[in-house]
């Protein structure tokens, strides 16, 4: 048997045209039979981001709203069933909480319409304290329909004291590591990774070429090989490609690409619902599985 927990949108005021949702959801999943049965539901708004501690122990959990709905950070503890126990909240300062992840003993919350990122100390408990951090970001991009202010929607820990936080407006991963004498997060330009339109207009207009290491730290190609290396490394990269689910890769690349254009934010959420129906009732997720029920009986 395996839990699962699923988040939601319950009200108006979501991203989701038609919010019907009721909570925290926790599921059982019968390894063998591959049937799903709703356990129980968690009330609270919104509720479309959670992370899990690394002990299992704590879930936490935003509400995605205005600032004016008074939204709040949840904290709970997991029971043996998956029954979640209600510890405490803290309140949510900005718009539209949308990411959130665990980094050394703090929480920190992405708000995509406003455009910061908190950072809420952990107690022993797993209890939150208030905000103790607000990371602002400021500036607009080219594209003014979409980068008319900054957009934080990303939180990706690294170098377990170190943390990415993603802008959609700013065009970059803007790196942050913690100070253990002050518990604040200071910036680290030099961890910075960036590539936006404006660079690479500057890339088309000059036609200059640039060393692999440089492309590699903005952020244009994932990896850099010695040229002996290369042909090694291109043909098991080849390799594990192909492994993956062709229906799902295409369908990423798909909505990756419409992510480049001016469609209107519903209209992307429908698409990526369309999308995620499409591939769990395909025939490739109906193979995945009853492969992975076979494996693990």
């Amino acid at each position: 048997m395996m839990i699962f927990f699923t988040g939601s949108y319950t009200q108006k005021g979501s991203p989701a045209a038609n919010p019907t949702g009721k909570g925290i959801g926790c599921f059982q999943l019968d390894l063998e039979t591959g049937n799903i049965e709703l356990r129980h539901y968690t009330k609270q708004r919104n509720p479309s981001y959670m992370v899990i501690s690394e002990d299992k122990k704590y879930l936490y959990a935003v509400e995605e709203m205005f600032e004016n709905l008074h939204p709040e950070v949840f904290a709970y503890r997991i029971a043996g069933d998956g029954k979640l126990a209600f510890l405490n909240s803290q309140k949510l300062t900005g718009d539209y909480a949308c990411h959130l992840a665990i980094v050394q003993d703090r929480l920190i919350v992405a708000n995509y319409m406003s455009g910061n990122a908190l950072s809420y100390p952990i107690s022993k408990d797993g209890s939150l304290a208030p905000v103790h951090q607000v990371i602002q970001h400021e500036g607009t991009g080219p594209d003014k329909h979409r980068q008319e202010a900054a957009h934080a929607h990303m939180i990706y820990p690294f170098k377990d004291d170190h943390m990415y936080v993603l802008d959609l407006t700013l065009d970059k991963a803007q790196a942050y590591g913690f100070d253990r004498e002050t518990k604040n997060w200071l910036a680290t330009p030099g961890s910075d990774i960036q590539i936006g339109i404006n660079r690479a207009k500057e890339m088309l207009f000059m036609g200059a070429s640039f060393p692999a290491k440089q492309l590699y730290d903005w952020g244009i190609v994932n990896r850099v090989f010695d040229e002996a290396d290369f042909m090694k490394q291109t043909i098991d990269f080849a390799k594990k490609l192909s492994r993956r689910p062709s229906a799902s890769i295409a369908q990423l690349k798909r909505l990756a690409q419409l992510s480049l254009t001016e469609m209107p934010f519903d209209q992307r959420i429908d698409n990526e619902a369309q999308t995620v129906k499409e591939l769990f009732l395909g025939e490739e997720a109906q193979k995945a599985i009853q492969d992975f029920i076979h494996k693990n009986k």
